[in-house]
């Protein structure tokens, strides 16, 4: 997966891409995050469903495995759509690009408003 330039972490994923590295594909929705069941569906409703936010780096993100195998994809589906799984993880960024992350706002524009589990 190719990065691009970001100003607040550095480098991040790019947005609304699917790219394939040794057989293992690598899809990326309108914010550059790994794409997760929610992503897939044509009707994007149910505002009421929380959300639960994944952070991390090459773990979170999923790195090595396709898009169904990753830790917050498998999640989402685990719960059978009662939680929705937004996965902010990219391969080798840490702690301060993490609280970066956090302090630009990123989180809540992906979320649209949506609850976040453990966020009042």
């Amino acid at each position: 997966m190719p990065y691009v330039p970001d100003e607040t972490r550095g480098y991040v994923l790019p947005k609304n891409q699917r790219s394939a590295e040794e057989d293992v594909f690598y899809t990326t929705n309108r914010f550059g995050m790994r794409s997760a069941p929610h992503d897939l569906k044509v009707d994007q409703g149910a505002p009421d469903v929380p959300a639960v936010i994944f952070l991390g780096c090459s773990f979170t993100f999923g790195l090595g495995v396709d898009d169904d195998e990753a830790l917050p994809f498998l999640f989402e589906r685990g719960s059978g759509g009662q939680y929705w799984a937004y996965n902010f993880g990219v391969p080798g960024q840490g702690a301060h690009e993490t609280l970066a992350l956090l302090e630009s706002g990123l989180i809540d524009q992906a979320l649209g408003g949506k609850k976040q589990i453990g966020r009042a």
